[in-house]
């Protein structure tokens, strides 16, 4: 299906809207260093950190099964409320990850 007036299909756009998780830590590591590879300022662009947090029900739509890459889109919820959450942070070392 597509968008009135636009060219990408629906689901391609919604996506736009999607918060970005990985179904581990290794698989978000992995798309780091892509990015990096790929000439991406990547520090720049999302920070020195990848964080981990647990995802509940409540938090939104998940996507049903992770890409390939382990990427997963979150829909958020309006309830859902990620800072009184624990979450914990992983730094980049040396300009890899």
């Amino acid at each position: 299906m597509k968008m009135p007036g636009g060219t990408e299909p629906r689901t391609r756009q919604c996506s736009n809207l999607a918060l970005s998780f990985f179904s581990t830590l290794h698989k978000a590591r992995l798309r780091y260093s892509d990015l990096i590879n790929r000439g991406t300022d990547v520090i720049a662009r999302f920070g020195d950190r990848i964080g981990e947090i647990a995802l509940l029900p409540a938090d939104g739509l998940l996507s049903l099964k992770p890409a390939s890459s382990g990427h997963l889109n979150l829909y958020q919820s309006a309830d859902a409320v990620f800072s009184i959450r624990p979450i914990q942070y992983h730094a980049i070392e040396d300009g890899g990850v």
